[in-house]
């Protein structure tokens, strides 16, 4: 093992050296069996003067994430050496997420204390009161065991833990959260601009018959079937009926009938044909290559735009979300340029 001391002077530093230093070697085998966790004080980092070590980093990879992989990647594709080398990678991503995560938290918290701030004993009880009603409804015994058994954590390590996530979060919600606004303004702008996102494109539902060509002996033959083809619809026969008797097409059996499909999507022949037709209309004879086609507009649906006001929280959301990360970002590369931060990094295996 050995270590970079650094103080982090730029963004840019700060997160090619972590990415660097937690290429933690991991084997695609512990999305089976878990294996016991690393000791407790295998130190990944020390920021100012408080250690952060490895078994915290791995312990704050989600479960969910874990699981994400274990559903992807089955057992089956481990076999395959491409496979083996994607779960690798997916899950050094994983625990250098978890890393960055846990260095920003700390460096976070050393700003929370730098300020005197303080969380209050009351506030902290009210914090763990919720947390286990959540896990185990009020059950303080039981949370215990399953702290001990899961996390190998005593109640005060736990206490310890909620403390700073409950101080991370006052500070972020003041500095981040608390100053993020978006005007209704912005919510239109970004509307227009991203206005094709919220367009319904026309649809229309066809039905088709179809002549192959191929299965005729020649032209004349061919010009005759079309012929009686378009007597029978201009004399009012069933256009269903009509596909029935005469088609070669595949929906032959359905009458025709084709699913709902967007007209931009329709073949630039076929949309000709019926761009200036009403519902119910067949068109005349489409001749092409291999084919001869007639089309009924069988139902038609205009292209439509959603509102502003339909979806206006939706995007608001989107766009608070966003300001919220570009102040965090903002918020914690400065703290990051002002912090001592110490990296450990070795190759280790589950």
């Amino acid at each position: 093992m050995f270590s970079i001391q650094y103080s982090v002077f730029s963004v840019q530093c700060s997160v090619l050296v972590l990415v660097a230093a937690v290429t933690w070697r991991c084997d695609a085998a512990e999305l089976g069996t878990p294996r016991k966790y690393p000791a407790r004080d295998s130190i990944l980092a020390i920021v100012n003067d408080q250690a952060i070590t490895v078994y915290e980093a791995l312990q704050r990879v989600p479960k969910s994430s874990k699981d994400r992989l274990r559903k992807k990647y089955r057992n089956a594709d481990l076999e395959n050496p491409q496979k083996r080398l994607e779960v690798q990678a997916a899950i050094r991503r994983q625990r250098a997420q978890a890393a960055q995560e846990l260095i920003d938290q700390e460096i976070i918290y050393a700003e929370f204390k730098k300020r005197g701030r303080r969380v209050s004993p009351g506030y902290l009880a009210e914090q763990l009161a919720r947390v286990v009603a959540r896990e185990t409804r009020g059950d303080a015994a039981k949370f215990i065991a399953m702290l001990n058994a899961q996390q190998k954590m005593t109640l005060a390590d736990y206490k310890a833990k909620l403390r700073k996530d409950v101080a991370v979060g006052i500070l972020l919600s003041q500095e981040v959260s608390q100053h993020a606004r978006i005007s209704p303004q912005a919510v239109a702008t970004w509307y227009q601009k991203h206005l094709s996102t919220f367009t319904q494109p026309a649809k229309v539902c066809l039905q088709m018959l179809v002549l192959k060509k191929h299965r005729f002996a020649g032209p004349v033959p061919l010009a005759q079937k079309v012929a009686e083809v378009d007597r029978a619809l201009l004399d009012g026969m069933d256009f269903a009926e009509a596909v029935k008797k005469y088609s070669h097409g595949f929906a032959k059996e359905k009458g025709g009938d084709l699913p709902w499909l967007n007209e931009q999507d329709v073949k630039k022949e076929f949309r000709t044909a019926f761009a200036e037709m009403k519902k119910g209309a067949c068109t005349p004879a489409i001749h092409l290559a291999n084919e001869v086609y007639w089309l009924r507009i069988k139902d038609f649906k205009p292209s439509e735009t959603i509102p502003l006001k339909r979806v206006r929280r939706l995007i608001q959301g989107n766009l608070l979300r966003d300001e919220r990360r570009r102040r965090y970002a903002q918020f914690i590369n400065k703290l990051r340029r002002l912090t001592h931060v110490r990296l450990y990094y070795a190759e280790i295996r589950l």
